[in-house]
């Protein structure tokens, strides 16, 4: 069976836990990230773009914010959480908090249950 992307939030769930114990900012970065791809690979393929370059973040992003059958306010989680996940990754100066892992996984679930790729009575965030 391929891989689902749902996996990745699973865990950055699991990251987001340990960090809570452990103030642990790596855990608090690799969630955020995690978080993102889930819904990022999720929103991917139900739009059906099989590209794989540089651009497919963005075009993704366009895909659902301007297209109002598919749900601009995914478009907008997605840019949000593409926002942090950049930042949680490459921005070594910025801190990244629980706070931000938390919205992280939020947005996240968000775009993961409009695609039914996690079920509504799953544990929050």
């Amino acid at each position: 069976m391929a891989f689902q992307p749902v996996d990745f939030f699973k865990l950055a769930l699991e990251l987001h836990q340990a960090a809570t114990k452990t103030s642990s900012e790596a855990s608090r970065r690799a969630c955020v990230s995690r978080a993102y791809y889930s819904a990022f690979l999720e929103a991917r393929t139900k739009a059906s773009i099989n590209a794989t370059s540089v651009s497919v973040h963005q075009d993704v992003i366009r895909y659902y914010q301007t297209n109002a059958q598919a749900h601009p306010s995914i478009g907008n989680s997605l840019k949000d959480l593409h926002e942090d996940r950049k930042d949680a990754d490459y921005d070594l100066k910025k801190t990244c908090s629980a706070q931000i892992s938390g919205k992280a996984l939020t947005q996240a679930s968000k775009v993961l249950r409009h695609f039914g790729a996690l079920p509504q009575n799953a544990p929050k965030t």
